[in-house]
C-alpha cells in the first residue's frame, strides 16, 4: 500500500512476484532474472482453468512453464458479486532466476 499526501509524487508498485522459479538454464540472450505476467482464467472456486502468458519476449517454453507451475500450485482467493462466487480473469507474476 502506497500513501501519498502530494499526488504528483505517488508511484504505484508491485510488491514482488507471485512464484520464483529457478531454472538450470535460460534460453540463449535471455538475462536472469525474466519477469512474465499470465492472465489466468480460474472458476468460482479460484482454481485455474487456463493460462496464457502476457509478456512478450521471452518465448514459448517460459509461457509454457510458468502455465505449468500456476495450475499445479496457485491458490486463488474467491471472487464475488453479490454474495455468490464467480470465475474470472487473475493477473500472476512470475520471475525466472537462473
Amino acid at each position: 500500500m502506497n500513501w501519498a499526501l502530494d499526488p504528483d509524487n505517488w508511484s504505484q508498485s508491485e510488491v514482488g512476484p507471485d512464484f520464483e522459479v529457478s531454472l538450470n538454464k535460460l534460453s540463449e540472450g535471455v538475462t536472469s532474472p525474466v519477469s512474465v505476467k499470465y492472465a489466468v482464467l480460474v472458476d468460482a472456486s479460484g482454481k485455474p482453468l487456463d493460462c496464457r502468458a502476457i509478456t512478450t519476449g521471452h518465448g514459448n517454453a517460459l509461457g509454457d512453464l510458468g502455465c505449468a507451475k500456476i495450475k499445479q500450485d496457485y491458490h486463488q482467493l474467491v471472487a464475488l458479486a453479490p454474495g455468490s462466487p464467480v470465475s474470472g480473469v487473475r493477473t500472476t507474476w512470475i520471475s525466472f532466476t537462473k
